[in-house]
């Protein structure tokens, strides 16, 4: 199972009614958890035997982790999950084309926006502020981003600091917030992030200090580089 974000920025009932005009010819449906119950925000499709989530994320300026809907029109079939920092994405992306079979069995490509470095880590360090131990991988996700970016975390910071968004009150404040989680080895940061690969590691605990205190050096290299 593979899950993308999407994020809505357009208001109103126009961009949901042509998403689920669009997602609903594709094949998509609502995806319902193991109970059956469905989420307006969550849709599916199988892939060859495997079943590809997508998650519609907004910023409209309602209550972070409520449903955004339009007032009229497509709000009962489509909705979008507010969360803070979404619309950055708009403002700073990176274009990637792809290529690839769509439903009908026919090949089709197309450029897609993807959320750059600093809208990335904004996203990730507030989902792991509010989503806490819920789920270890944003964690992950910021370490292992900082880590392989070209040139390493320095590298990144530098390239962050060109980001047309890098002054936003959203941006300081979430990077205040990665730096207090990841202060020192310690803290839930570093131990979400070899929480996450605990797996591998579960009878080595020198490995689990070791991969701590590798989360804490990347993210403090980062934001030293800010």
């Amino acid at each position: 199972m593979s899950t993308f974000g999407v994020a809505v920025i357009e208001e109103g009932p126009e961009p949901y009614a042509t998403l689920v005009k669009n997602m609903t010819v594709a094949g998509f449906r609502q995806h319902k958890d193991a109970d059956g119950v469905g989420a307006s925000f969550r849709w599916c499709i199988d892939i060859d035997g495997k079943t590809v989530i997508i998650e519609f994320l907004t910023e409209q300026g309602v209550e972070p982790g409520t449903i955004a809907r339009p007032r009229q029109g497509t709000g009962a079939k489509l909705g979008a999950f507010e969360v803070r920092g979404a619309s950055l994405v708009a403002l700073d992306f990176v274009g990637r084309d792809i290529r690839g079979v769509i439903a009908d069995g026919s090949e089709s490509f197309g450029t897609i926006r993807v959320a750059n470095l600093v809208p990335f880590i904004t996203l990730k360090a507030f989902a792991m502020h509010e989503r806490g131990a819920v789920k270890y991988k944003d964690a992950y996700d910021i370490v292992f981003t900082l880590s392989n970016w070209p040139g390493g975390p320095a590298a990144a910071a530098v390239a962050a600091k060109t980001s047309p968004v890098f002054g936003e009150s959203k941006v300081s404040e979430a990077l205040a917030l990665l730096g207090e989680h990841f202060a020192h080895e310690g803290m839930d940061g570093p131990g979400q992030y070899s929480g996450f690969l605990f797996d591998a590691y579960q009878d080595e605990e020198d490995e689990m200090d070791r991969l701590r205190r590798e989360a804490v050096a990347v993210v403090q290299a980062f934001l030293s580089g800010l």
